[in-house]
């Protein structure tokens, strides 16, 4: 009975040892198979930013030609962490916003035609203080094939910053008060355009 015993025993410390050996070499598959999985999917995220960084640095840089097409190969201006700079989406107005000195300047690109006649340009430029007054901001000034501009704000950057003559915050029902005293204040200063000949206009600040 004894050696039956021993028998039985033996048996199963076999049978339990080849169960662990099996289960370790499981772990093993499935530990490499891991480490080979998280190497290809970090591959695959590390190709992804590269192409991303490329590809948003052409698109930069094509919108930078751009702006220097018709603003000046000098003249070209990008936010920075104390100035927030944005251009219309025919980059023909631009904003500066100084947070640190709290002032705000609005440019706008005009032809000799359109320079010529003062009151046009008080239109343009009321409404570029009205568009800068209600912005949600973008993101960036440019679009690639797989990303847009995004606003970088739910409300408007400047709200609650803005106040009329009379200490009143800007709002949608007294914006066109606030654009109209802004201009009338701060009659605009008329340079020559350091863009190309072939666009040369008007620069009003």
């Amino acid at each position: 009975m004894k050696r039956i015993t021993g028998f039985i025993l033996l048996a199963l410390w076999t049978s339990l040892s080849a169960v662990a050996q099996e289960t370790e070499d499981a772990f093993e598959k499935f530990r490499s198979q891991s480490n080979a999985d998280f190497d290809a999917f970090s591959e695959a995220v590390t190709r992804q930013w590269d192409e991303y960084e490329k590809a948003s640095k052409e698109a930069f840089e094509n919108f930078k030609k751009g702006i220097e097409l018709k603003w000046g190969a000098t003249n070209f201006k990008e936010s920075t962490p104390k100035d927030w700079v944005e251009y219309s989406d025919d980059q023909m107005t631009r904003t500066v916003v100084d947070f640190e000195t709290g002032e705000a300047s609005i440019e706008l690109l005009l032809s000799p035609g359109e320079a010529a006649n003062a009151e046009l340009v008080r239109k343009k430029m009321s409404d570029a203080v009205k568009d800068l007054s209600t912005t949600r901001g973008k993101s960036k000034d440019f679009s690639m094939d797989f990303e847009q501009p995004m606003p970088l704000s739910d409300q408007p950057v400047l709200k609650n910053q803005l106040v009329t003559e009379e200490g009143k915050p800007v709002t949608e029902t007294n914006i066109n008060e606030y654009a109209s005293e802004v201009v009338e204040k701060n009659p605009s200063k008329r340079n020559q355009s350091p863009a190309p000949t072939n666009r040369k206009g008007w620069l009003f600040r």
